[in-house]
């Protein structure tokens, strides 16, 4: 009788804790075609897993019988870029996401979490990263300062 308690308890108090909290930050959405950080390392145009080929946000792979999509996004924050994918079933309904628009995101080691327009929060996996460089002064920039 103790144990059953004893869980009852717990359960209830995890119940109550709801989700975890994390820490939110907001990006741009950049096509994951036409952008500079990642262009040349989309999937575009290539067999994937077994797919049809990468089309504009998504492709699709048939493996063992099961049909996926595997949606691609690009992040743009002040200080990096990220190259993120999320995979889904066929009739999964896609993430409510726009591109050049602002979106809301949460990185937790080598996951994202994304929150769609319709206020849905997906998990995505991050395949690469990379570090925002500050604009360049170029010699005319700096005497047309003075």
């Amino acid at each position: 009788m103790k144990t059953i308690t004893a869980i009852l308890v717990l359960t209830s108090a995890f119940g109550i804790a709801g989700p975890k909290e994390r820490d939110w930050q907001t990006g741009t959405l950049l096509d994951p075609d036409r952008n500079h950080y990642f262009a040349a390392s989309t999937p575009a145009d290539s067999e994937i897993g077994g797919g049809q080929g990468f089309n504009g946000f998504t492709y699709h792979q048939n493996l063992g019988g099961v049909q996926s999509t595997v949606d691609h996004y690009v992040i743009e924050t002040p200080d990096s870029a990220y190259l993120v994918e999320r995979t889904r079933l066929n009739l999964a309904k896609a993430a409510a996401l726009h591109r050049y628009q602002p979106v809301k995101f949460a990185v937790e080691k080598n996951k994202v979490w994304v929150v769609d327009q319709e206020g849905k929060e997906y998990e995505a996996k991050i395949v690469k990263r990379v570090l925002r460089q500050p604009p360049t002064e170029t010699p005319a920039s700096l005497a047309s300062s003075k």
